[in-house]
């Protein structure tokens, strides 16, 4: 919920009682959105909430600069990339498919704020996903979503928030999820991200319970 979020945000360990979805869990929905974009980098919604982890920390004003910097970009992932690699080649991994020119004409005013800063915080995330992408075929997925994870730094994020030992037990739930998939049908990321997509709109599976021990935060009890 979006007051959770909020409280969250501001250092404020919040649980929420009267149960709950898994998937509605900090940890998993950020992982999430970095699973959607390395699977599809065309996912615009998930690409922008992947810059908004806790973990790459991209501001609504930076996504704005970025998007406005490129108007003609025909997704959102045109417009990083434009800012990203301006004229220089880019991963064929990311690279858009047919007239790879047209989205680089720039907003030269709109360009003009978008600090190097930004600029090298574009390429270093597309960088890495491109290599995400190389590797997933390879990879068995229980393996490769717990590396993701460490690479967004989600469990430590967790405990400094005060929600560490239960966001670690939301992230192995979430594992267990991809363990059980593989064996069934094998290590497809984009497979799984479908059967967690039909588990979430069935509301399919509970979030972990409050774990003892953590800081004191503050309870809700959420109806409906």
């Amino acid at each position: 919920p979006l007051f959770a979020d909020a409280l969250r945000r501001e250092g404020i360990p919040v649980e929420l009682t009267g149960g709950g979805s898994l998937f509605e869990e900090p940890i998993v929905r950020d992982l999430r959105s970095v699973l959607r974009v390395i699977d599809n980098p065309r996912d615009d919604v998930a690409l922008a909430a992947t810059l908004r982890t806790p973990a790459l920390r991209f501001g609504n004003a930076d996504l704005l600069r970025i998007r406005l910097a490129f108007p003609g970009a025909r997704s959102f992932l045109d417009a990083v990339l434009g800012v990203a690699y301006g004229d220089d080649e880019i991963p064929t991994a990311l690279a858009p498919p047919g007239e790879p020119e047209r989205f680089r004409q720039p907003d030269a005013e709109w360009l003009e704020l978008v600090s190097r800063h930004l600029r090298r915080g574009c390429r270093s995330v597309l960088e890495m996903i491109a290599k995400w992408r190389k590797e997933e075929p390879w990879s068995e997925l229980p393996r490769f979503v717990a590396r993701v994870a460490d690479w967004l730094h989600l469990v430590p994020i967790g405990f400094a928030t005060g929600e560490g030992s239960r966001q670690r037990a939301c992230l192995e739930r979430f594992l267990g999820l991809a363990r059980a998939y593989e064996s069934e049908r094998g290590p497809s990321l984009h497979g799984f991200l479908g059967r967690i997509d039909l588990l979430d709109e069935a509301d399919a599976v509970e979030t972990v319970p409050a774990t003892r021990g953590e800081s004191r935060r503050h309870r809700f009890h959420c109806v409906g």
